[in-house]
């Protein structure tokens, strides 16, 4: 799999997870219509979603809050 393949598709992967998991939070709590609340599940899943990037044909995660790049490697400790 391409490196740019495999970082896309980590960024969907992460996203996805982080909306569905705000979608139904915001709607345990909170008494909202359908379109605000999907709204609200994809604003805060954009912003608190690791962000994947290439550089230099290496794979980069940026963690929300932390200003640094990390360099991902398959055997993550």
């Amino acid at each position: 799999m391409n490196i740019r393949t495999k970082s896309m598709l980590f960024n969907f992967i992460g996203f996805a997870i982080l909306f569905v998991f705000f979608r139904y939070v915001i709607s345990f709590f909170f008494a909202l219509g359908y379109l605000p609340l999907i709204v609200g599940a994809a604003l805060l899943g954009s912003f608190f979603t690791p962000k994947f990037i290439v550089k230099k044909n290496e794979l980069y995660v940026k963690y929300p809050f932390i200003k640094e790049l990390k360099k991902w490697t398959k055997n993550q400790k």
